[in-house]
């Protein structure tokens, strides 16, 4: 953080450049994306397709958050 400050480098852009270059961001962006399409299948008339559907993206989820994908 010093040699960021010495060279002018906000706080904001550093933390944002260090999210995106070890991938924390990414993950977070597609598991709040899938969590989006989750809950409105959720809203749906519960039809089994929309079930299944839901499975699918939940299992999705899933192996990201083990690092499977």
């Amino acid at each position: 953080m010093v040699e960021a400050a010495k060279e002018r480098i906000c706080a904001t852009v550093l933390k944002g450049t260090s999210l995106i270059s070890n991938g924390d961001l990414l993950v977070y962006m597609q598991v709040k994306s899938i969590d989006s399409q989750i809950a409105k299948l959720r809203r749906g008339n519960g039809d089994p397709a929309a079930k299944r559907e839901i499975e699918r993206l939940t299992d999705y989820r899933r192996r990201i958050y083990d690092g499977l994908e």
